[in-house]
C-alpha cells in the first residue's frame, strides 16, 4: 500500500478538518494544491510577516506523517 500524506487544517487555533489533500479540498471547497500550499514553509513565512497585525483568521495546514498500514501492523 502506498504512503499517503495526511493533513490537518486549522483556522487560527481552531481545528477544522483532517484527511488527505483531496479529501480536505472536497469538503472545504478548495483545490488539493491549495491544501498542499497552505502547509509549505513559504506560506508560513508569509504569515510570519503578517503576524504583527493578526493571525487569527488565517488557514494553516499541518502535514502529519502516516505510515503504511502494513508497517503499523509490524509494530505489535
Amino acid at each position: 500500500m502506498m504512503k499517503q500524506t495526511i493533513y490537518a487544517l486549522y483556522v487560527g487555533d481552531t481545528f477544522i478538518d483532517v484527511g488527505t489533500a483531496k479529501e480536505i479540498a472536497e469538503r472545504q471547497g478548495i483545490t488539493p494544491k491549495t491544501v498542499q500550499y497552505l502547509s509549505t514553509p513559504a506560506y508560513l513565512r508569509k504569515l510570519e510577516t503578517r503576524k504583527k497585525t493578526s493571525n487569527k483568521g488565517y488557514q494553516i495546514v499541518i502535514k502529519l506523517d502516516m505510515e503504511d498500514e502494513e508497517d503499523e501492523s509490524n509494530l505489535y
